[in-house]
């Protein structure tokens, strides 16, 4: 499941403020929510510099890039927090041994993010 690349929708879902945690980890479909976790991660490192289009070479100014990137964390920061705050999401699982992978993938991503966030205020203060 996870060598698919993620569901452009579901990209599309995680990027909008409006969109529920709820609807990204869909109660009672947990393959749904480690998929969400693995679209999640995709959605992170979308904020990589990329060319704006192909020979122009081109990438997102500095300040851009930094304020993007904040948002993205900040965004999957706030969805991977309510999911393990909702005993439900975990809940959801037919057996332990999927209850077990489903919470791994989420306290994995939120420490992946704490570290990215922990990563971005240095390189702040070390560019000041």
């Amino acid at each position: 499941m996870v060598k698919l690349p993620a569901d452009d929708k579901l990209l599309e879902a995680i990027g909008n403020n409006s969109v529920s945690y709820i609807d990204i980890f869909s109660l009672g479909h947990p393959f749904k929510s480690l998929y969400a976790v693995y679209a999640l991660q995709e959605y992170l490192d979308s904020w990589r510099p990329r060319a704006t289009a192909p020979g122009e070479g081109k990438l997102r100014q500095p300040d851009e890039e930094s304020n993007y990137r904040s948002a993205s964390l900040l965004r999957a920061l706030s969805l991977v927090v309510r999911a393990i705050s909702d005993p439900q999401i975990v809940a959801q699982c037919s057996n332990e041994e999927l209850r077990i992978e489903l919470s791994s993938a989420l306290v994995a991503l939120f420490a992946s993010l704490l570290k990215g966030i922990l990563g971005s205020q240095i390189w702040v203060f070390m560019s000041r």
